[in-house]
């Protein structure tokens, strides 16, 4: 019976571990919940899917790790010690696992649980789950680190040196398997295995029905982040909304978007889910879907499940602060590559 251990911190990597454990048979099964750089409402979107059987069952232990404290709070630092120890513990007293599913690679976190997790079984199967560009990210930085990587393979690095080195980010994975809806750039020693989301197109969720080839906006906190103005953002979603008067039109806000409430049109039906949007646009078949430059459009787009998808590009005089443009170029150009429509936010699509 294969054993798992997961570390996650966001609603898809849930999808994604769940998809995982399916496709590697894992049994006996650990989760995660890294309750540390992120929202208390998307912690709280986590524990309400986990209510649910088709995830929970998957489970034999879940654990919480409570640090919801702000970058400003200096207890932060006795918090990750705290985790730390917990982890350090919690694997080392447990028999060894045969897989360790991970999000982000280099979050602070994660680091010593997959080192942890390593340590004790070199035969361990190191496998990312993390979705959109954070994944394409994550590999990108691996070519670049190979020759840091064959150099640390010759150290032999103790337990407590190891963790520290973990603990610092200074501890180079060794070879991964991305399990992945992307295509990614990966060194020899690594592996890629698409993620066809099998096992949840197979097991219907009870989810929103939404009207047939109908639009679904993604919202953005594109005000709330200081990205452009409130009056900006508006205009720009106002507009696209009047020019498709004959459409069901659906606006999923953003977590973290406050005002959308106030000014969307009685037209225009607000989506508020406990499950991640991807899973919403699964299960209906949507016409449109229109964002700025979500992880959504990015995993929509690859997994082929909307017709048409476009991602607004802020003008110049859009933003408060303007970007790095080879940033956004490079975010654009992978965004077109998976077949998303890119369009000025002073043009919207028609029908």
């Amino acid at each position: 019976m294969k054993r798992s251990i997961s570390i996650i911190n966001t609603e898809i990597q849930l999808i994604n571990v769940i998809e995982a454990i399916q496709h590697f048979e894992c049994q006996d099964n650990y989760l995660i919940i890294g309750q540390f750089n992120i929202r208390l409402d998307r912690i709280q979107k986590i524990e309400k899917m986990l209510e649910e059987p088709v995830f929970k069952q998957h489970f034999k232990k879940i654990i919480h790790l409570p640090l919801y404290l702000s970058n400003k709070n200096p207890l932060r630092f006795v918090g990750y010690i705290l985790a730390y120890i917990k982890f350090f513990f919690l694997i080392l007293l447990s028999k060894k696992f045969d897989c360790c599913f991970f999000g982000v690679v280099t979050d602070i976190i994660v680091k010593p649980v997959v080192y942890l997790t390593h340590y004790k079984n070199r035969n361990c199967m190191l496998c990312v789950i993390d979705e959109g560009v954070r994944v394409m990210a994550d590999a990108n930085d691996r070519v670049q680190n190979e020759s840091q990587l064959l150099l640390q393979q010759k150290k032999k690095i103790g337990l407590l040196h190891g963790f520290f080195l973990a603990i610092s980010r200074k501890w180079i994975y060794p070879a991964l398997t991305y399990f992945s809806i992307y295509p990614l750039p990966l060194l020899e020693h690594d592996i890629l295995i698409k993620n066809q989301y099998d096992f949840l197109r197979n097991h219907p969720l009870d989810l929103i029905k939404l009207e047939k080839n109908s639009i679904v906006i993604v919202g953005q906190p594109c005000a709330e982040l200081k990205i452009t103005t409130l009056e900006v953002y508006k205009r720009i979603v106002l507009r696209f909304i009047s020019q498709h008067p004959d459409c069901q039109i659906y606006y999923a806000p953003h977590p973290i978007e406050t005002d959308c409430y106030q000014w969307m049109p009685d037209q225009v039906t607000l989506l508020k889910t406990k499950y991640p949007l991807e899973l919403l646009i699964i299960s209906n078949t949507v016409k449109t879907l229109i964002g700025f430059n979500s992880t959504v459009l990015f995993n929509c787009a690859v997994m082929g499940i909307c017709q048409e998808i476009y991602s607004v590009s802020l003008d110049k005089t859009d933003y408060l602060t303007l970007p790095d443009p080879d940033t956004i170029n490079r975010l654009y150009h992978q965004l077109k590559e998976f077949g998303v429509i890119i369009v000025n936010s002073h043009f919207v699509p028609l029908d």
